[in-house]
């Protein structure tokens, strides 16, 4: 018996090795924004860097940082974003969606911000690339 419970927990542990980093997502019935979910399983064995790089960007925007964070961006786009993020300032996130290629990751979050009520969410989707073992943000997508 103990022998069947060890092979079990190690072919787990082997499939989430190889699992994406988003295992699965519960969304409401009929919705159309992707921030309308009800919850998000993520791959506990997943590589959070990018994450972590991405989560990053949000609180250096968060922080009134947003013109350095995002002078990847054109300059009309740069302006208008960070104008609205001043006027919308981001207050909370959670990852719901992630897209892995060989080096580069998009980040999808369900972001709460000023202004917005209890339960509205927005959703910033933030492109962070590997270079030399780091990541660095490449793109920044969002809606007000």
């Amino acid at each position: 018996m103990t022998r069947v419970v060890i092979g079990f927990a190690i072919l787990i542990l082997v499939a989430l090795a190889v699992a994406p980093p988003i295992l699965f997502v519960a969304r409401e019935p009929g919705a159309i924004d992707p921030a309308d979910l009800i919850f998000v399983i993520r791959n506990p064995l997943r590589n959070r860097a990018p994450e972590r790089a991405a989560a990053r960007v949000l609180v250096a925007v968060r922080d009134g940082q947003c013109r350095q964070t995002l002078r990847f961006l054109d300059r009309s786009d740069l302006d208008h974003i960070c104008s609205r993020e001043r006027e919308y300032a981001l207050t909370d996130w959670s990852v719901i969606g992630r897209e892995d290629s060989k080096n580069e990751s998009r980040i999808h979050f369900r972001v709460s911000r000023k202004g917005y009520g209890p339960h509205t969410w927005g959703n910033v989707l933030v492109t962070v690339e590997r270079r030399q073992g780091n990541y660095a943000a490449t793109g920044y997508i969002t809606a007000y």
